[in-house]
């Protein structure tokens, strides 16, 4: 029977109704991303609760505006990415007629994201300086993957139950795309680490109190972002790399240095795990690292030019 506006008078009913529509279409399938979007959706509500506005039927581009001012750069293209998004939906339902978030002019992404990469000396200094095996994890998992830094917070031991591969499954993945990536022989030692005397359920980079967990029977926790990034500050503070570098600049490292060595956009788009190819050269590696360059200028000279 198709829903009407009637049936959801309140913000609250229509964020789950519309999560749970995207699940079964699996177009949102990761835990984070639902959470994700679950806050981006409640943040809205409140904004527009504010004006008085309870159903979503009477929500307005200035409420999309109030919404989006919450975030900066990145953060906000990602949450006007949810609203239009949500309010499609809303109007497949029949709840509304227009999309308020179509109306506010597209957040532009800031393009910051080249001027960053590191070189090959800065991954292997960085590698070296990885002590222990959280640290050690973090970084060969980064570099030798390419995995998002959510993907690798949820990625368990079971994720490595098959010979010489990684499994990036639907559950944990950016669009749900599921894909392998080959186990490099820099990593083969820290998956044999990881593998050994560990439980299917536990994650590979553990929580706190995953031992704990997981001798009382319970399911562990995901180790946070948050944690993430910190432990790999100190790794970068002891390699002596730019402090810019961030767990997604080691997944930018795996690009652009796989694709130095195989020359295969494709391959790289696939190891990925990104949609579209273009993606893949734009972003990722739309301009030539420090490594091409460098290379590009062996035995340039003024003095021999002459």
């Amino acid at each position: 029977m198709p829903r009407g506006s009637h049936d959801f008078p309140e913000w609250d009913a229509a964020i789950r109704a519309y999560l749970d529509d995207m699940g079964a279409l699996q177009r949102i399938t990761s835990v984070n991303t639902v959470l994700a979007y679950r806050r981006t959706l409640e943040l809205h509500a409140e904004d527009a609760e504010a004006r008085g506005v309870e159903c979503v039927k009477y929500a307005t581009r200035n409420d999309v505006k109030r919404t989006l001012e919450r975030w900066t750069s990145s953060s906000r293209v990602r949450a006007h990415s949810v609203l239009r998004s949500f309010y499609r939906w809303c109007i497949e339902e029949d709840l509304r007629v227009d999309n308020p978030a179509e109306q506010v002019r597209q957040t532009r992404r800031k393009n910051h994201i080249h001027e960053f990469r590191l070189t090959q000396d800065e991954v292997v200094a960085l590698m070296d300086a990885a002590i222990t095996p959280l640290e050690r994890r973090i970084v060969y998992f980064g570099t030798l993957t390419g995995g998002r830094a959510t993907e690798l917070t949820l990625l368990r031991v079971s994720h490595l139950a098959r010979t010489g591969s990684v499994h990036f499954s639907r559950d944990i993945t950016k669009g749900g795309r599921e894909r392998w990536v080959p186990v490099l022989p820099e990593l083969e030692p820290i998956v044999r680490e990881v593998i050994a005397g560990s439980r299917p359920e536990a994650f590979v980079l553990p929580g706190r109190h995953q031992t704990a967990a997981l001798r009382r029977g319970q399911e562990p926790s995901p180790i946070t972002r948050i944690y993430v990034h910190k432990v790999l500050r100190s790794v970068v503070a002891r390699a002596g790399v730019d402090p810019r570098t961030t767990p997604h600049t080691l997944r930018h490292a795996f690009a652009a240095h796989l694709l130095r060595q195989t020359r295969d956009l494709h391959l790289v788009q696939h190891l990925l795990g990104h949609a579209s190819v273009s993606t893949t050269a734009t972003i990722y590696v739309g301009k030539p690292s420090l490594d091409d360059m460098a290379s590009g200028v062996v035995g340039f000279s003024y003095r021999e030019a002459a």
